[in-house]
């Protein structure tokens, strides 16, 4: 068990550790700079890659190896009601987002209009979930799981180093940002393992995260000061906790 959760931490530190290198080797540094989603994006496959290898080989050393597409819910047969899941939960726990973003149609569709907008965008709603949740839900889940935590345990250790993952901008977003985004990312990271327990469905995460990164985190200071806003965060929240309550998780 402690050499899984050592495992995780080496993954979670070479993701972190590949985006910091870019940020200080390639030029220009800004995050949302043409060459800098482009390397970063290499990067965190590079890392993806590297988490892969180390759970298939302690598959391998069980003699487990054919197990793998199953341990990282990879199984193309569980994709339509994983997609469908993701979705309803992911949009009705940001309800008020998405209503709000509704009404407002001339910002519904971010502005892609130059090529480094298109970069930002597909690496926010495409590359970043793709990677993400294969190194943190899929690969790191497995080797735990299969390193003999339970589910829960399991949940609580990749969600705290995804969360804390984020701290990788604390120099380019400040320290308040970095450490709403550590809380919204970590809090996230227990939604997704839920979603993929429940699924066993690895695209069901990246749905889920795709449309997270599309619609952004709810704006907790509108919902206090209105009433339409807060109602419709109320009533997202009740969806989806009784999604939640009724997705009992599969096992691995």
């Amino acid at each position: 068990m402690d050499s899984a959760v050592l495992q995780c931490v080496l993954i979670c530190a070479s993701y972190v550790g590949s985006v910091e290198a870019c940020r200080r080797l390639v030029k220009p540094s800004e995050r949302d700079a043409p060459r800098q989603v482009l390397a970063r994006s290499v990067a965190v496959t590079v890392v993806s890659l590297l988490a892969w290898r180390t759970l298939r080989a302690g598959l391998r050393s069980k003699g487990r190896e054919g197990e793998i597409v199953d341990l990282l819910g990879l199984r193309a047969e569980g994709i339509p009601y994983g997609a469908t899941f993701a979705v309803a939960s992911c949009v009705s726990l940001l309800l008020a987002v998405a209503v709000d973003r509704a009404s407002r149609r001339s910002s519904w569709l971010p502005d892609v209009r130059t090529p480094s907008l298109k970069l930002a965008f597909a690496r926010d709603v495409l590359i970043a979930p793709a990677a993400e949740e294969f190194c943190f839900r899929g690969c790191m889940c497995a080797i735990l799981t299969e390193g003999g935590l339970g589910l829960a345990p399991a949940a609580l250790v990749t969600s705290a180093l995804f969360g804390l993952s984020h701290l990788v901008h604390l120099s380019e977003a400040g320290a308040a940002r970095t450490a709403a985004a550590v809380c919204y990312t970590t809090l996230f990271g227990l939604y997704a393992c839920r979603v993929l327990f429940h699924t066993r469905s690895l695209p069901a995460c990246w749905t889920a995260h795709a449309v997270a990164n599309f619609l952004g985190p709810p704006d907790l200071g509108r919902a206090a000061g209105s009433a339409f806003y807060t109602t419709t965060t109320a009533l997202g929240l009740a969806v989806f906790s009784a999604l939640m309550w009724g997705a009992s998780p599969r096992g691995r």
